[in-house]
């Protein structure tokens, strides 16, 4: 199963989601352990009782922006945003470094630096600016690059050694050191749903997606799509319900995505297709 795929399936129940919203003062606990959101800056992700979101992240030019990183770099196969045990592992120009998701420390490969200036394109790909940081540990010798992202959606977390830019929060998978970048809002406008939560979302065509994040107060900006429908929360459309968004051939990393029903506790569909367990994992109507 493609990468591609258990990112679709890291979805599969909105309710799994937790939120930990950077420089405010207000978060959630997950629902069943699902990834977090973190706001500019990236960092580590914290359950409950953050005020940092993600372990104590810090914004552009933080802690490690102006202090030295480490200067061995590796020889091995590992690219950048890979985790890795010893730099040794990582390939050339790159260091294993220490980062964080939620509460789990690991080590990535990544580019460290002294300042900003030491920063330039990442080779993850992605567009904005670059900027040399320690957010997971503030420690000089954690510094490295990061990739701001300007874009919803973009690809975002310590496997992409890339942060989101704009105010928005990297949404991670379960399971998973990537996640995408997100506009969070207020399911109700008329209250405040706390730091960072927009009361409306900043394209009019979107809705407030309910049921993402634990929170009931907060939603994720996106569109909804009915079941059978073309879905892919890289653009931005999630499957309304508790229906999945499936990629239609599951070993291709591209290609169209479908929002199925999700049959995982009924084994039964209700419109049709075949029952279908994905690696004991989950269960979709394949059709």
């Amino acid at each position: 199963m493609s990468k591609r795929a258990h990112l679709s399936f890291g979805l599969i129940a909105p309710a799994i989601l937790f939120l930990a919203i950077a420089c405010g003062d207000d978060d959630t606990g997950a629902k069943d352990g699902g990834p977090s959101t973190s706001g500019k800056g990236g960092g580590g992700g914290q359950t409950a009782g953050s005020s940092a979101g993600k372990g104590g992240s810090s914004g552009k030019g933080g802690a490690g922006g102006s202090s030295g990183g480490s200067g061995q770099t590796g020889s091995g196969d590992l690219t950048e945003g890979d985790q890795c045990t010893t730099t040794a592992e990582c390939g050339t120009g790159l260091t294993c470094l220490t980062a964080a998701v939620q509460n789990t420390t690991v080590r990535i490969c990544a580019r460290s630096c002294a300042d900003d200036t030491a920063c330039g394109k990442s080779d993850a790909g992605g567009a904005g600016m670059e900027i040399c940081d320690s957010p997971y540990t503030g420690l000089a010798k954690d510094a490295h690059c990061i990739n701001f992202e300007p874009d919803a959606y973009a690809f975002c977390g310590v496997g992409f050694t890339a942060a989101c830019d704009k105010d928005r929060a990297c949404l991670y998978f379960p399971s998973q050191t990537i996640g995408i970048c997100v506009d969070l809002c207020s399911i109700d406008p008329s209250q405040d749903a706390g730091p960072g939560v927009s009361a409306t979302c900043p394209v009019s065509s979107q809705a407030c997606v309910p049921g993402i994040v634990s929170q009931d107060s907060i939603g994720v900006c996106g569109k909804q799509a009915a079941r059978d429908a073309e879905c892919g929360i890289e653009m931005g459309i999630f499957c309304s319900g508790t229906d999945i968004c499936v990629p239609d051939d599951l070993n291709a990393d591209e290609g169209p995505q479908h929002c199925r029903e999700d049959c995982t506790d009924t084994n039964k569909c209700t419109s049709g297709g075949a029952c279908t367990s994905v690696s004991n994992r989950f269960s979709y109507c394949k059709k």
